[in-house]
């Protein structure tokens, strides 16, 4: 089996033909990739991942 295809490798044309797969990977976001700041929902989909720090409630800021 060949190496998978990080987010960090798709092209704009796959990014544009892909858009549908492409929302269900970002679309809660918990790690950031260090070469291109790229997002996903899990770390498997970008090249050089790092976890995201979690979002502060608003209420809870004050």
């Amino acid at each position: 089996m060949g190496k998978r295809r990080t987010l960090c490798d798709w092209s704009r044309d796959r990014i544009k033909n892909k858009a549908d797969e492409l929302l269900r990977i970002v679309d809660q976001p918990t790690f950031a990739c260090r070469k291109c700041a790229r997002v996903a929902n899990h770390a498997i989909h970008l090249c050089k991942p790092m976890p995201l720090p979690r979002k502060q409630n608003l209420s809870d800021a004050g």
